[in-house]
């Protein structure tokens, strides 16, 4: 026990959780902290802006896969740097996951 076995899965590009759930698009793991009250407007601001840098390199199919590789990993850095930076506590973040609905896709219960 304790933060030594602490284990985080992020899925952010919906590889294990439903886009859509109950007819409701969900967020990405780190889409959650653009709107989770529990995060202050400028961290939520420097997600947003952020996503809105890099989303369309991931989605732009003229990009090679060799230079989206490393964009997409400073995105994801520049993102969790925010999260840690927000200060959150861990009761706060559970608070932010839980009040979406996020599902896991069927394939990745069993």
């Amino acid at each position: 026990m304790g933060k030594n076995n602490l284990q985080v899965i992020s899925d952010f590009d919906w590889t294990m959780s439903k886009f859509y759930n109950k007819g409701d698009r969900t967020p990405s793991c780190h889409g959650i902290f653009e709107e989770a009250p529990n995060v202050t407007p400028e961290i939520q601001n420097q997600i947003r802006i952020i996503r809105q840098t890099y989303e369309p390199i991931e989605w732009d199919p003229t990009i090679p896969i060799s230079m989206k590789i490393p964009l997409m990993v400073e995105w994801l850095d520049l993102t969790h740097k925010a999260i840690a930076s927000s200060g959150m506590h861990k009761d706060a973040l559970k608070a932010s996951v839980n009040q979406w609905n996020i599902a896991l896709r069927y394939v990745c219960i069993f």
